[in-house]
């Protein structure tokens, strides 16, 4: 019978110590009490192989293949896991000893594909031919999610058959990588439905056009502060786009997504023709700033959300409603806002925001810190219990910072 650490040596990695002798305890030379067999049944070893394996995916990689030592029953279970988690905590990670071990343990695995690829690189630089090297491995295994993280600066050159791959639906870009994407010669997802750009620098923004255009099916895009060396405007036009989280300091980008149900707008700076008309729109988060002089920028941004059904407006955005003294367009389906403010003393602007809000039926008044004029409580109060009997609903439980010493119950 082989040696349980076999396959653990033959991946260069060392194997867990599992004690197989039990300690006889004794006491006055008698035997301690044997422990009931129910208190000894292994139950996770009694799963079905599909259970255990599952449980295997949500481990890193060596950590699933660490268990191979607990008993011949746990042998070769790692290898039907249908994810690969790796990190640099791996031993001799991302050189050329891991690209023998991530080679071996591809030729043990017996899935027959690859669910999903980790690949995370937090604090050692490493070798850019082989991040290619695994990813065009995992792409001819039927890969269907990929996550690559890098927190350095260097420009990887992601292989071809990433980006015409028919079976992957999840891609996530994260943190410091570089690519150019000019270098690949042609871009079609056809089953990507879910992709996230985080902190990505691109050669220009023609690469990013190419990339959404080659995704027929995206419905959700998590978009941010990707940089570029163009200084034109461009177009996030995805028209089977559902969902579209936002953050972005780039004033050129302009999105157009008329099938947008879910939009989420980050830390980011409104300009002309942010977003275009979303008549599917179902849920708005809006963090937004601007400058002084483009004030009419902020009534184009929400006359363009506001069909939605929630809204919900950040400290900021709070800010900017106020100094823009615009004309707040109506919102007839809103029926849940959500308000981040400041200050306590905003009963104007909720007045303001409620006139435009007929079909309002809950609102949410969150984290205000500081505390209350005595001359704006008699004004606060009578506002509030007007909401209660106006409203469905009325939150106001974290609305005041604990160390204030004004006490919200006391309004009802």
């Amino acid at each position: 019978m082989p040696n349980r650490g076999s396959v653990l040596r033959s991946l260069c990695l060392s194997p867990l110590i599992v004690s197989q002798k039990a300690k006889v305890r004794r006491n006055n030379g008698q035997k301690s009490p044997t422990k009931p067999k129910a208190a000894q049944l292994d139950r996770i070893s009694s799963l079905p192989d599909e259970i255990i394996c599952h449980i295997l995916s949500f481990l890193p990689t060596i950590e699933a293949v660490t268990t191979s030592v607990l008993s011949t029953r746990w042998r070769s279970l790692w290898t039907l896991v249908l994810t690969l988690d790796f990190d640099d905590n791996w031993p001799c990670f991302f050189n050329t000893t891991f690209a023998s071990v991530f080679g071996s343990i591809l030729a043990q695995r017996k899935a027959k594909c690859i669910k999903r690829l980790c690949l995370y690189n937090y604090s050692k630089p490493f070798s850019l031919d082989l991040i290619g090297s695994l990813v065009s491995t995992a792409v001819a295994q039927n890969l269907e999610e990929m996550d690559l993280i890098c927190n350095y600066y260097f420009e990887v050159t992601l292989p071809n058959t990433l980006f015409t791959c028919k079976t992957i639906s999840v891609l996530k870009l994260s943190l410091g990588l570089t690519i150019n994407l000019n270098n690949i010669s042609s871009i079609h997802l056809p089953s990507l439905k879910v992709l996230h750009v985080d902190v990505l620098y691109l050669v220009d923004d023609e690469s990013i056009m190419r990339l959404f255009s080659g995704c027929p099916v995206l419905e959700e895009l998590c978009y941010e502060e990707v940089k570029s060396n163009n200084s034109t405007s461009f177009k996030i036009c995805v028209p089977s786009l559902k969902k579209l989280h936002l953050k972005c300091h780039d004033k050129r980008v302009q999105v157009v997504t008329p099938s947008l149900e879910y939009l989420q707008v980050q830390e980011t700076k409104v300009r002309d023709s942010l977003v275009g008309n979303l008549p599917n729109l179902l849920q708005a988060h809006a963090d937004i700033y601007f400058d002084q002089h483009e004030k009419e920028y902020v009534f184009n941004f929400f006359n363009a959300i506001r069909q939605t059904k929630f809204l919900g407006l950040s400290t900021y955005t709070i800010e900017a409603l106020t100094d823009a003294s615009f004309g707040f367009p109506e919102f007839h389906n809103l029926v849940h806002l959500q308000l981040c403010l400041s200050t306590i003393d905003s009963c104007s602007l909720i007045q303001l925001l409620l006139a435009r809000c007929p079909k309002l039926e809950i609102l949410d008044i969150d984290k205000v810190y500081g505390k209350v004029k005595e001359s704006g409580h008699s004004q606060l109060h009578q506002f509030l219990v007007v909401l209660a009997h106006i409203l469905r609903r009325l939150n106001l439980e974290s609305m005041v910072a604990p160390n204030t010493s004004w006490n919200l119950q006391s309004i009802f």
